[in-house]
């Protein structure tokens, strides 16, 4: 199914405007990046990425598919009852690991930029 026709789809049975779809989103992926980077940097490196990211776009849209198929069987009137399955459907992703990521973590140089170039000083 094409991106937009999902996009469309869940925004007319979640009833929400595009910007309140890409909103979420976009929290979406930062929460992603946020919970498998562990210092700012890595966060900032996981975020910009862009093979994450479209990895990441992939996997939320077959999140999004699945959620769909539960909703054929839902009455559409049950507004938030979908929306809990939605969020259910796409929390998954955030655990899901893909081989960007893999790299990343094993790459001796994705390490903390920020704290690698602090300065300590002993009395």
């Amino acid at each position: 199914m094409n991106t937009i026709a999902v996009k469309n789809q869940i925004m007319d049975l979640l009833q929400w405007s595009s910007d309140e779809y890409d909103k979420r989103l976009f929290q979406s992926y930062y929460n992603y990046c946020i919970y498998h980077g562990s210092y700012p940097s890595i966060i900032q490196q996981l975020f910009s990425n862009s093979k994450l990211n479209k990895w990441f776009l992939h996997e939320y849209e077959k999140a999004e598919q699945k959620f769909l198929k539960i909703a054929e069987v839902v009455p559409n009137s049950n507004i938030e009852f979908l929306r809990g399955q939605y969020k259910s459907c796409t929390a998954d992703v955030i655990k899901l690991y893909s081989s960007t990521l893999m790299t990343y973590k094993k790459n001796k140089d994705f390490s903390n930029i920020f704290f690698d170039q602090i300065v300590t000083f002993s009395n």
